[in-house]
């Protein structure tokens, strides 16, 4: 269940007949669609599981309307509320029997919604591609960055970097509603590529990831990276911290800083021994902790409890 468009996104994945959501978010859009889809669903399934805070009203008036069991994974960090919509926010959760969460950040964010007991941390979880040979082209080094051109995750941060490091080619990856006013404050070393669909063959020219994000739940495109053996420059923020280990699997820096982000950048690029250590250890890291089966066996664990 879903709005029309993410339908068609997931197509090729949807193997019965989908239920389509309205595109709005709105309180009343919510409670209408979560009563008719409580109706519709019951007798078709034994669980719900919704994804996101946004419409957490409209999980909870499918399970209620439907009688059927609710799980809630929260995929960003809990945002500030006032307290009429942390009220709200507490009463759709509070129909979940479990809420699962893909860091460690967003859990401890959560916890002013929801009881401890609740609250189960699974991280997501990305396959292992064969290891590369190389880090990156061998010609010019490549600072890729995958990300929704939206505030939160800091593009603008990184493009002052990019005009600290002219010998460096910037290749940005993603959509959003920022790319226009992004494209227009690029150095002439910054490629925008738009949606692309091919990350292990951009991974493939990638000297290393960069992930300026402001906010982050815990950081696809890191995990990606990490596991395809390219190092990644990260902020400190959410769940980063969680997949980039100093000098481990990759560098921290604080976020809204591109000073400091050009530094560790000039620093690290030329220096192949060094790249390659954090490569190797961040994609084991990623073979030990972020598995796509290891996220797949505890999910359904956790749907097994929430029906009993």
């Amino acid at each position: 269940a879903a709005p029309p468009a993410v339908v068609t996104a997931l197509s090729d994945s949807i193997h019965t007949a989908p239920f389509p959501l309205s595109p709005s978010g709105s309180l009343k859009a919510q409670l209408r669609d979560g009563r008719a889809l409580g109706r519709w669903v019951k007798g078709k399934a034994d669980l719900l599981h919704g994804h996101g805070l946004a419409r957490a009203p409209l999980f909870a008036i499918a399970a209620k309307t439907s009688g059927l069991p609710l799980v809630v994974t929260l995929h960003n960090l809990v945002p500030a509320m006032n307290p009429l919509e942390k009220l709200a926010a507490k009463l759709a959760l509070s129909v979940a029997r479990k809420l699962i969460c893909v860091s460690y950040a967003v859990s401890h964010s959560a916890a002013v919604l929801v009881p401890a007991h609740k609250l189960v941390v699974i991280y997501n979880g990305v396959e292992l591609p064969e290891a590369r040979e190389s880090s990156g082209s061998t010609t010019k080094p490549t600072v890729l960055c995958i990300a929704r051109l939206s505030p939160e995750k800091g593009i603008d941060v990184l493009l002052k970097a990019a005009k600290e490091l002219p010998d460096t080619a910037f290749l940005i990856a993603g959509d959003g509603p920022e790319r226009s006013d992004l494209e227009a404050s690029a150095p002439q070393n910054v490629t925008f590529l738009g949606f692309r669909k091919n990350v292990s063959e951009l991974l493939e020219q990638a000297t290393v990831v960069a992930v300026p994000s402001r906010q982050e739940g815990l950081g696809l495109a890191a995990l990606e990276a990490l596991a395809a053996g390219v190092p990644v420059v990260a902020s400190n923020v959410g769940g980063l911290s969680e997949i980039v280990q100093p000098n481990k699997t990759g560098l921290l820096v604080p976020p809204d800083d591109p000073v400091e982000l050009a530094q560790v950048l000039r620093v690290l690029l030329p220096d192949h021994a060094r790249r390659k250590k954090l490569g190797d250890a961040g994609r084991a890291y990623v073979a030990s902790v972020f598995r796509k089966e290891t996220m797949r066996e505890k999910t359904m664990a956790i749907w097994a409890e929430a029906q009993k």
